[in-house]
């Protein structure tokens, strides 16, 4: 087919000048923006790019990581956040209710494991974060840092297991592992888990000692 120049359409010169407007008026491409969080927020490239692959995920992303570290941000946008989004919960995905998990994550004020039943709360079942977050029940929530009442806990746990203790004796590493379980589960996750192992770990070595 031939090119037919339509005589009623007089033809148009565009300026370099015109073409530059024209660029500041449209909005950062996915792949500009993954390229300046990688540089400006100093994360992982691919990690950038799935978090650009989402605008609004993105936006709210960079809100977040006004008040916190984008290191941890990142973390939790990655992965917890992203894998509990849909259609249907995208209203949700706003940098109010999500601070209010992980700000407490960062300041270590609560663990991992109760933020991430805390996100899928939200996310599937809509939960009014603000409201839980009331003087009790963020004391209800907060990590457990105390060693003597982790010493309490780790002590009910031998107790109640002893055969478990003595395969860890034996060598058992997945004995070990199934001792913290149970001190999670007694605390309902919010043991914080390097102080819960070092108390376990102490209180075993003490027992090993005794005999």
């Amino acid at each position: 087919y031939r090119f037919i120049p339509e005589p009623d359409l007089p033809a148009m010169t565009i300026t370099k000048e015109q073409l530059d407007t024209i660029r500041k008026t449209l909005p950062e491409r996915p792949v500009d923006k993954a390229a300046r969080f990688t540089a400006q927020y100093k994360i992982d490239k691919k990690d950038a790019e799935i978090i650009c692959s989402n605008l609004l995920l993105a936006e709210v992303f960079e809100q977040v990581c006004h008040a916190i570290k984008p290191a941890t941000a990142t973390r939790w946008f990655r992965h917890e956040i992203l894998k509990h989004l849909n259609d249907q919960n995208m209203d949700l995905l706003q940098p109010g209710p999500l601070l209010e998990i992980l700000t407490r994550v960062e300041k270590k004020e609560m663990t991992d494991l109760v933020a991430k039943d805390l996100l899928r709360k939200y996310f599937q079942e809509r939960i009014n974060l603000t409201n839980l977050f009331t003087e009790k029940g963020s004391k209800d929530m907060a990590a457990i840092t105390s060693e003597k009442e982790l010493e309490a806990i780790c002590k009910k746990v031998t107790a109640e297991f002893p055969k478990v203790v003595a395969d860890y004796q034996k060598g058992e590493q997945k004995a070990f592992n199934y001792l913290i379980g149970e001190v999670m589960k007694k605390t309902q996750k919010k043991a914080r888990p390097e102080i819960a192992r070092q108390c376990l770990q102490k209180l075993l070595k003490a027992n090993e000692k005794r005999k």
